[in-house]
C-alpha cells in the first residue's frame, strides 16, 4: 500500500528502489550484471544509509 506523506515546510521527498531477481542485480547505467556478493554488499550499504538518514530525521 502506498500513501502520500505530507511534507512540512523545507522538507523534500526522496525515492529509492532496487529490483533483484534470482539472486542477481543489474546496473541499469552500465548494463553490468551483479552476482550475489556484490548485490549483498550494495543492499547492505543502502540499508545502512537509510538507517542513518532515518535516525537523523527522527
Amino acid at each position: 500500500m502506498r500513501r502520500k506523506i505530507q511534507l512540512g515546510q523545507g522538507e523534500t521527498e526522496r525515492v529509492a528502489c532496487v529490483s533483484a531477481s534470482a539472486f542477481r542485480g543489474l546496473d541499469t547505467v552500465t548494463g553490468e550484471v551483479w552476482g550475489t556478493e556484490v548485490l549483498a554488499e550494495r543492499v547492505g550499504w543502502l540499508t545502512s544509509l537509510v538507517e542513518t538518514l532515518c535516525t537523523q530525521v527522527t
